[in-house]
């Protein structure tokens, strides 16, 4: 049985010594929590630096082989150097941002070495080359040269995880409460209600805040449904501040946050087959012969094959 209430907990931190050793403990705690976050996120930064420099190499080589190869196949067999594009292509297959597109190409052309796919999977490594290395400026300009906004925004996001602890600990505070309240002698039939809608809003606010601290805390996120997955769980957190009108709504509230969630497994569904180009083959209806230079337009339009493939 719980003999210490929170007023009594109150009551003995007003005291000069248990607040000062109170708030030495909460300042260790905030230094500690900041200092550990500041430090993950600089290693993801270069984490997510060195991913990409690591796939620039292995797509410059393959391209190089790839030019190679492509000059060679008009003059003299290919077998010569089929097994070194083989190796480089294969080679970018264990790049760490590599697209699925430029995956099925590769493993396509790996295993019929059908010449007439090389044009096709050098267009699309100049321009998974050419996302990656702005990705790459991008990010070296947020590590090295930070404007106003970004700097400002690296500052306080290490404030993150405190502000949630704070509220993971009221929160705690919150259960001590329910757990006196549960297990006292002196609980009536008609507070049972209450007592049952507060231990439903309690777990409505941990699965918000759960939700919530994974959405912006998670780091980066290079799926297609991202931002959408980020603005349900924003939504779902919202959701909870709906308690305060009152606890008729909560059964409605936790139920609406339920039905939510698993809502979001849908962003998890794949493009169907017929939205997506076929791998290793001009996607245009029209494509020139052998020998024949392209239009500018069509070169155009399959640089934008499988554009929603490329990394971001």
């Amino acid at each position: 049985m719980i003999t210490v209430s929170l007023s009594e907990w109150v009551t003995w931190m007003q005291t000069t010594e248990h607040s000062a050793i109170a708030a030495f403990l909460a300042l260790s705690a905030f230094l500690a929590l900041y200092g550990a976050t500041r430090r993950k996120i600089d290693r993801d930064e270069h984490r997510r630096l060195e991913y990409v420099n690591s796939t620039l190499d292995r797509y410059a080589s393959a391209a190089g082989s790839l030019m190679t190869a492509m000059d060679l196949s008009s003059q003299t067999s290919l077998d010569p150097d089929l097994g070194l594009l083989r190796d480089k292509l294969l080679a970018c297959r264990a790049a760490p941002y590599t697209s699925e597109n430029l995956l099925a190409q590769i493993a396509a052309f790996v295993e019929d070495g059908d010449a007439a796919r090389l044009p096709l999977l050098l267009r699309t490594i100049e321009r998974e080359s050419e996302a990656l290395i702005a990705e790459r400026d991008k990010l070296l300009r947020l590590i090295e040269r930070p404007g106003w906004g970004s700097w400002l925004w690296r500052v306080l996001r290490p404030l993150l995880p405190v502000l949630f602890a704070a509220a993971f600990f009221l929160t705690l505070l919150w259960l001590w409460r329910l757990l006196g309240t549960s297990f006292s002698s002196e609980t009536q039939t008609e507070s049972v209600w209450e007592l049952a809608t507060g231990w439903i809003q309690l777990t409505s606010c941990w699965f918000a805040l759960l939700l919530l601290y994974m959405a912006i805390m998670g780091g980066r996120n290079r799926h297609d449904n991202a931002v959408p997955a980020r603005l349900l769980a924003a939504l779902i957190a919202v959701l909870a501040a709906g308690h305060l009108a009152g606890s008729q709504f909560t059964p409605y509230i936790l139920g609406a946050q339920l039905l939510l969630f698993l809502g979001g497994f849908r962003l998890n569904s794949r493009k169907p087959r017929k939205a997506r180009p076929y791998v290793g083959h001009d996607p245009l209806p029209m494509a020139p012969g052998v020998g024949e230079i392209p239009l500018p337009g069509a070169v155009q339009a399959e640089g934008r094959l499988g554009e929603g493939e490329t990394p971001q």
